[in-house]
Parts: structure tokens; sequence; C-alpha cells
């Protein structure tokens, strides 16, 4: 395992499910409204608290497997993540996610946003198995 690595995937998702808008042809799209008093926002940063990046990372994450649930979904590779501006405490998350996805695999660009505009901007690349 990379270094760092077993702290990301400790890391409690903000409570609330993702609400699968829409997935059709090559589209996702999701919502998503953590608790403003979720401890994520306590240490990131003490005295103007910020949504963490990697939460925004596993919220696309958790769309794309809310999308494809009869699958097993597993992040594999973000291959570039740009965080243009800030989300904080209170702010409902909207996702619009192109996909491509081939027999084993589906990559994808996102844009996550909140009402003052985008948030982050995910490419990423998924591993899929059928569940049994």
């Amino acid at each position: 395992m990379l270094a760092g690595m077993e702290m990301v995937n400790s890391i409690r998702p903000p409570p609330g499910g993702v609400e699968l808008l829409g997935a059709a042809g090559t589209r996702v799209s999701a919502r998503i409204r953590p608790e403003p008093d979720h401890p994520m926002f306590t240490g990131h940063f003490p005295g103007f608290p910020l949504m963490p990046g990697v939460y925004l990372v596993d919220f696309v994450h958790r769309a794309v497997q809310a999308a494809y649930r009869d699958f097993d979904v597993e992040l594999v590779e973000v291959t570039s993540c740009r965080f243009p501006g800030p989300s904080f405490p209170g702010d409902e998350l909207s996702a619009d996610i192109d996909v491509t996805r081939s027999e084993e695999s589906l990559h994808g660009a996102a844009t996550v946003r909140t009402t003052r505009g985008p948030v982050a901007e995910v490419r990423f690349a998924c591993r899929l198995a059928e569940r049994p």
C-alpha cells in the first residue's frame, strides 16, 4: 500500500447518502448535502472550515457507484484533480460526471459544484467487476 493511503482509506465519509439525480448514456448526475457540523470541518481549517478535497473525490466515486450499482466499482486512479473554488459547511454539492465504459473499466471526468460555481474537477479511472 502506498504511504498515506491507509489514512485516506480510513476517512469516514460525510453522513447522508449520495442522491442519484440521473444516469443515462454516458452522463451521471448526483447531489449530496454534507452536515455542516461534520468532524471533517474541524481540522480543515480551524477558524475557516473548508471541505477537504478527498471528500470531493469520494463524492464523485460514490456517485459512480450509485449509478453502476450492479457492479463493484473500485477507484483505481485519479489522473487529475483541481479545486477552482472553496466548499464550505452547509454547501449542497452537485456533480455532473461524463463516463466512458469498456468491459472492465470506466474512465470519467467530473465537475463538482456549489451554488457559487465549480469546486472540483476530477478525472479518474475505475475498475468494474460484475457482482455475483
